[in-house]
């Protein structure tokens, strides 16, 4: 699926600067919608690559799985924020990737053949190490926030 965006994807990094992003090392994205879309694009033969150790941040819809991010059940998503973030994070784009890949399914053009060493989240169920990964991450901010770090 990469081979269908303008801009490849790319992991907020260790050294991000930015205090809308720094705290989300290894981020590449933001997802929102219907999570059967999701599973169904990551079980295809020629589906949605997410490495492990990526992530896109997702809305309640999605499982906290490897791979997608969520808040707290019962935490109001702020689906203007998450859809900013993906525009943000992905640029202005020509054509949408997502219905692009659609077509692909149908003719198998656009298909990215690459393959290469790297391991890929192939299915998407919660896990308590995701979660535990969730807890850490919410807790280094919360307290960043409350110590005024930057």
């Amino acid at each position: 699926m990469h081979t269908l965006f303008i801009v490849k994807p790319e992991p907020i990094t260790d050294d991000c600067v930015d205090w809308r992003w720094k705290h989300f090392k290894g981020c590449l994205g933001a997802l929102d919608g219907d999570a059967r879309v999701l599973r169904d694009a990551i079980n295809r033969p020629y589906c949605l690559k997410v490495p492990l150790g990526n992530y896109y941040l997702c809305d309640n819809g999605y499982a906290n799985s490897h791979g997608f991010l969520t808040p707290y059940k019962g935490e109001k998503c702020d689906r203007t924020s998450i859809r900013g973030a993906k525009d943000e994070m992905r640029g202005e784009m020509v054509v949408d990737p997502l219905e692009e890949l659609i077509d692909s399914w149908n003719d198998r053009s656009g298909v990215d053949e690459e393959t290469n060493d790297a391991t890929f989240v192939d299915f998407v169920e919660a896990t308590n190490d995701w979660n535990m990964f969730r807890d850490q991450l919410a807790s280094s901010m919360w307290n960043e926030h409350i110590t005024g770090g930057s």
